[in-house]
């Protein structure tokens, strides 16, 4: 039995992939590809995205998943890693380059 349940603009299968999504985002391209292919699969129903978490103290990576999600139209509960993320510029200037 299928049933339908609206969330946000998007229709989600009762039979729909439940998914937590942990990224790095910002130390290259990958994650990006992977939040907007998640993001439209559950636009086709396919997964239901509960959360995505942001593992790495770069502060900007969880405003680029935000944007991303908000891009598609999904309110998705967001968490982030709030400690110190590095002691050199260069680690820092390597997340900038995608986020």
């Amino acid at each position: 039995m299928i049933s339908k349940l609206a969330f946000g603009a998007s229709i989600v299968s009762a039979d729909a992939v439940k998914m937590i999504i942990d990224t790095d985002m910002g130390f290259d391209v990958d994650d990006i590809g992977s939040i907007c292919l998640a993001n439209a699969l559950m636009d086709q129903g396919e997964v239901d995205i509960l959360a995505v978490v942001h593992d790495t103290g770069f502060i900007h990576g969880i405003g680029a998943v935000s944007t991303i999600n908000h891009f598609y139209g999904h309110d998705i509960p967001l968490g982030a890693y709030k400690g110190i993320f590095a002691t050199n510029n260069a680690a820092y200037t390597a997340q900038n380059k995608y986020a």
